[in-house]
């Protein structure tokens, strides 16, 4: 088997129990660090507000099973008591693959900036480097606090790890990284923090939740996403989908 070939083939099972162990490490971390320090950040519209800037960019995996997005908003409205937590939308419900990007008008200086329109043209290489890997299960269990947002864990088997770096081996100059340098670990982000104003209930409320088990779901495509941005504030949605190859997840040949 050439190496191009080799190339294909998902995540085993073993290295998808590694990546879920190592997945759990971070999220535990993190959480850790929270604890420390019992400090959240307010999104405000200025934080986005940058010359020339007209959208965001990601990939990610979008949250369709109605029943786990019911799930999601039910044990984030449980938290609204603690009186810092604004949730999401169900039909925000996504899990990140590549970490954001910012569209400009301006110059672009990758892996933060990128010419305005970068989605159209990146969309039909990203197609082809995902043509032959087939859909994939995530398990979403036990939340989290982020010192920007509520999340949920997602334990996906190292998948988003390897379409990352199928999408880099075409597209070079996509961020493996937040723009807070922190490096991209599975999570549904389900809540933003309106104030730090009830953050100690928020951490006794969470504490209680950090293995609770909210659904298993398939993901047969993932979605380059842009978001229109105008003066820090994020408005019409592009989702254009990459489908997975369900041939592939059974070992057969992708269509050309």
């Amino acid at each position: 088997m050439s190496k191009s070939s080799a190339s294909l083939d998902p995540p085993s099972a073993s290295l998808g129990s590694l990546a879920d162990a190592e997945t759990r490490e971070r999220h535990e971390r993190l959480w850790q660090e929270f604890l420390q320090r019992p400090t959240v950040f307010v999104y405000e519209p200025r934080y986005l507000h940058i010359p020339g800037v007209v959208a965001m960019m990601t990939v990610q995996a979008r949250i369709t099973d109605r029943s786990i997005r019911r799930r999601l908003r039910r044990v984030v409205e449980s938290l609204r008591e603690t009186s810092c937590v604004e949730p999401y939308t169900e039909d925000y419900f996504h899990m990140t693959v590549v970490p954001p990007m910012l569209l400009t008008t301006k110059e672009h200086r990758p892996p933060l900036l990128f010419r305005d329109g970068f989605e159209v043209e990146a969309l039909g290489p990203m197609r082809e480097a995902l043509r032959g890997y087939g859909p994939f299960e995530v398990k979403v269990q036990g939340l989290n606090v982020f010192r920007d947002v509520l999340v949920a864990v997602a334990l996906d088997g190292g998948h988003s790890a390897e379409i990352r770096r199928r999408l880099a081996g075409i597209l070079p100059e996509l961020p493996d990284k937040y723009w807070n340098t922190l490096p991209a670990v599975p999570h549904i982000s389900l809540a933003q923090f309106t104030g730090s104003a009830g953050v100690t209930q928020l951490r006794d409320a969470v504490a209680q939740l950090r293995d609770v088990y909210l659904g298993t779901l398939r993901v047969t495509r993932v979605y380059l996403v842009r978001s229109a941005l105008r003066d820090g504030v994020f408005g019409e949605l592009k989702k254009l989908a990459i489908p997975l190859s369900p041939k592939a997840a059974r070992g057969e040949p992708a269509e050309p």
